[in-house]
């Protein structure tokens, strides 16, 4: 063969590999088109057979070739039953097929939840909202969403509710392995601000958290209970990097670290440190009519064992906390107890 003859059959070689492989990627999309639309007709049939309704006034599915894009705008969750209705203006759901396991969502305002016979009626807005989920052969590896310019509000006339208005400015959570042996969350909440319902608000609330679980391995798996408890098994150690709570002239951080037994229940050491601690009952007291005299008792057995901190501002005072399965001590007096995990 000559080599002007090589060259032309190796070029119809490339296009046909070329054609074969646009073929193959076709049946690769339609097949997992065909599976989502399997999956959304089983959601849909076992609401159904709940007694529940699930519509969109609008729903599709498009993205070829590269993803596939699942939209809902309108959508609409009924119970006859009960009388419950929720709704939500839109949901998004983008597939990428070139990285199998990787979902990623977004949701438009409003979110409105009605159930009359219970005195709920809620609405909910935001100015953005998206997720995003990474999974694999051995389950889910990680997540992470975030949500800024949200606002709640309750117009209706239930006592389980006692707000009107929420509002916060930002807030995020993000879940992943931090190394080959090693798992962290991340969480934050800023500019949070509740409304009671007799008009008068909490102090502007901010949260974060930082928690890195040694030797948990780089996903949560299919099974959350099963990979917690063959986490216990192995020592079950979780450092509390930070924990925060800052409330208007308040704050209270912790850190240190557990370890979670087969119980459940966790045992360890935390530093707390404090600051204006002395406002305590009176933020105790706008949460919870009636616990600020409690809170005030609290304050004062717990400032027996708390120190100056050098260097830091005025007002900063730091203890040890001891934790013994699920119950927390400031020397030998018991602070409260923390609830045990279901393995």
């Amino acid at each position: 063969m000559t080599p002007g003859r090589r060259r032309r059959y190796g070029g119809k070689l490339a296009l046909a590999a070329v054609i074969v492989l646009i073929a193959l990627w076709c049946a690769y999309w339609y097949a997992a088109s065909r599976v989502a639309e399997v999956g959304i007709d089983r959601v849909v049939a076992a609401f159904s057979a709940g007694g529940r309704q699930l519509t969109c006034s609008d729903a599709g599915m498009n993205g070829f070739p590269l993803t596939l894009d699942l939209h809902c705008t309108g959508g609409k969750l009924a119970a006859a039953e009960n009388g419950i209705s929720a709704g939500l203006d839109g949901l998004t759901v983008s597939a990428l097929l070139y990285q199998p396991g990787h979902v990623e969502a977004s949701l438009a305002a409003p979110f409105v939840l009605d159930a009359p016979h219970l005195g709920v009626a809620l609405t909910a807005s935001w100015a953005g909202a998206a997720l995003r989920v990474d999974a694999g052969l051995d389950g889910l590896q990680g997540a992470a969403g975030t949500l800024d310019g949200f606002t709640l509000d309750q117009t209706g006339d239930s006592p389980r509710l006692p707000f009107r208005h929420v509002v916060a400015k930002h807030a995020f959570l993000t879940t992943g392995a931090a190394s080959s042996e090693d798992y962290r969350v991340d969480a934050a909440a800023t500019g949070i601000v509740i409304e009671r319902i007799d008009g008068t608000s909490l102090p502007p609330l901010s949260v974060d958290l930082g928690l890195l679980a040694e030797k948990f391995g780089t996903a949560i798996g299919t099974d959350p209970r099963k990979t917690l408890a063959a986490w216990a098994a192995k020592g079950g150690a979780l450092h509390v990097e930070h924990l925060t709570l800052i409330a208007g002239p308040t704050s209270v951080q912790a850190s240190g670290t557990l370890n979670l037994a087969s119980s459940g229940l966790f045992s360890g050491t935390l530093t707390l440190r404090t600051v204006g601690i002395n406002q305590l009952p009176a933020l105790a007291e706008t949460l919870a009519p009636g616990s600020g005299d409690k809170v005030a008792q609290l304050v004062g057995a717990m400032s027996a064992f708390m120190k100056p901190v050098p260097g830091a501002p005025d007002g900063t005072r730091e203890m040890m906390l001891l934790v013994q399965n699920g119950v927390v001590f400031a020397g030998m007096l018991p602070l409260g107890a923390i609830p045990p995990l279901k393995l």
